[in-house]
């Protein structure tokens, strides 16, 4: 099972960072279930959901330097020889060079989706991309990252298709769990289609490349366990750019939500679980994660056990595998939320969107300020030695504890 690490003491750090927020917020409605990914300076969102249910086939666009917003809409009339997107919430999407993917999601009207579209930045065109043999089966809440000129895609939540080979557990329709926005419609066709099927968490590991999907071996023993609404990273190694780590980090798996970190080295062909020293981030859904640098993971938020939002910072040095709580000094700081989005754009951190006051099913809260760090904060400093006790001290708790007492 999950939630392992090798210790749960809080590490004491020199790490120091402060947050900044932007004066204006997002001018556009504010959404959930929306994926992002980063182009240049810019960061794309693509998707989600309204309060009121609405589905989204909106892309969102922040640039993180002119701090201004964008938006792209279907083209009125909606011309059809023009591509668009369905609405959607809960997809995937990263991008390479100037082109951003997205894969698959739900759609209220059409149920999961498998598809892959593009969205050339470039052009400001979208594209469907051929759906071939070996595709990820429908489903949403899956996570992807690019690294290695190549797409990876991990887990998911989705319709029960046959007999996958990872481990499924037959579930009613809910979000990943616990979030109700998907399961809300007024197509009666379409609910009644899905209340027929039974649905499953996925374990598998997807890699897009030239045209093609390849579902990843795992010549190990072990492996994450099948979950959806979890965090993804994926990094590389300067010695050789096509040998990727992928990590996974917490989750929602049949269990429960999870904490339990997890490392794909797709050279070996392998899963591992990677055992970290510290205060791991506690057992979460909707967290998400950003690899910065070339060592270092950073973590913020997420929806924990209790069904209460989450508002911790974590960094986790890769080669010493410390989980650390940075020092926060500003006043300023992103509220606990989840379903929100962290991103690095050249040296800065950014946290924006999400949702929060997780009540009945659903959140009342959406959030549209858009925080900052500075990157360079995050990669300076780390774990630092407590201070030796002098011989006086322990002499005292010696005595103490001979005494049977121990004084504080």
């Amino acid at each position: 099972m999950g939630n392992q690490q090798a210790s749960a003491q809080s590490l004491p750090n020199d790490i120091e960072v402060a947050w900044t927020k932007d004066k204006s917020e997002c001018p556009f409605q504010p959404l959930e279930g929306q994926t992002s990914t980063v182009i240049g300076s810019k960061i794309y969102l693509f998707g989600g959901v309204s309060a009121d249910m609405t589905e989204s086939d909106s892309l969102y666009i922040y640039d993180v330097i002119s701090k201004e917003w964008s938006r792209k809409d279907r083209p009125a009339g909606g011309s059809g020889d023009v591509t668009w997107p369905l609405a959607r919430s809960g997809a995937a999407m990263s991008s390479l060079g100037d082109q951003l993917y997205v894969f698959g999601g739900l759609s209220q009207l059409s149920g999961w989706l498998d598809d892959l579209l593009t969205y050339d930045t470039v052009r400001a065109v979208w594209s469907a991309l051929p759906a071939t043999s070996g595709r990820p089966s429908p489903r949403d809440k899956a996570t992807m990252s690019a690294a290695g000129g190549k797409l990876w895609l991990f887990g998911g939540f989705c319709p029960k298709i046959g007999e996958p080979e990872c481990d499924v557990t037959p579930e009613v329709i809910t979000d990943d769990g616990d979030e109700s926005y998907e399961d809300i419609g007024d197509d009666g066709d379409v609910r009644r289609a899905q209340n027929a099927m039974t649905f499953a968490w996925s374990n598998e590991l997807f890699c897009y490349h030239e045209g093609a999907w390849t579902k990843m071996s795992n010549k190990s023993d072990s492996a994450p366990t099948p979950r959806c609404a979890h965090a993804m990273a994926t990094t590389t190694t300067s010695a050789n750019t096509e040998s990727v780590m992928v990590y996974v980090l917490g989750g929602r798996d049949p269990e429960g939500r999870q904490k339990d970190l997890w490392c794909y080295d797709t050279a070996l062909g392998k899963w591992s679980l990677v055992y970290c020293n510290g205060e791991h981030p506690a057992p979460a859904s909707y967290l998400d994660m950003v690899a910065h640098g070339s060592n270092r993971l950073v973590a913020f938020g997420g929806r924990g056990v209790d069904e209460k939002h989450l508002d911790k910072l974590h960094v986790l040095d890769l080669d010493t595998c410390n989980w650390m709580q940075p020092t926060v000094t500003s006043v300023i700081k992103p509220p606990a939320m989840g379903m929100h989005h962290v991103c690095v754009v050249d040296d800065v951190i950014v946290v924006l969107g999400g949702s929060s006051g997780f009540r009945d099913g659903f959140c009342s809260v959406f959030h549209r300020a858009v925080y900052h760090l500075n990157g360079a904060d995050v990669l300076r400093g780390g774990v630092v030695d407590l201070p030796e006790e002098t011989p006086e001290v322990e002499a005292k708790e010696e005595a103490a504890t001979t005494n049977g007492v121990m004084t504080s």
